[in-house]
Formats: C-alpha cells, sequence, structure tokens
C-alpha cells in the first residue's frame, strides 16, 4: 500500500483494517489508525472515521459493563 500513500484505497484500506483490529478487540491498534485517517479530505474516509468512531465507543461501552 505505500506506492497508493494518499490515496482513496489507500485510507479505505486503513479503514477497513481499524474495523477489522476493533473486531478481534484490538481497539487501541484501531484507534490509531483512525488517527492516521483523520488527516484525509477524502469524504467517504471522513464517514467511515464517524462509523469507526461509533462502533469503537460502543465496543468500548460494552466492556465497562
Amino acid at each position: 500500500m505505500k506506492k497508493d500513500f494518499g490515496s482513496l484505497h489507500y485510507y479505505l484500506a486503513l479503514a477497513h483494517r481499524a474495523h477489522l483490529l476493533i473486531d478481534l478487540n484490538q481497539v487501541r491498534e484501531a484507534q490509531l489508525l483512525v488517527q492516521q485517517l483523520r488527516v484525509s479530505n477524502f469524504p467517504e474516509v471522513k464517514a467511515a472515521v464517524e462509523v469507526i468512531e461509533s462502533i469503537i465507543s460502543e465496543a468500548q461501552k460494552g466492556r465497562s459493563a
């Protein structure tokens, strides 16, 4: 993916990876990817960040309950 750095494809792959990490209960690692995703100006990526952050929030609520 290094050759695609900065492209929509690159950021969507990161978003997908973050989602998979959440499913694997690796929320901290997913949060690090979200930080990288926030620099993107693509509307699709901004929307993905909102969804991923919502999923992270729900996952953290589930752990504390």
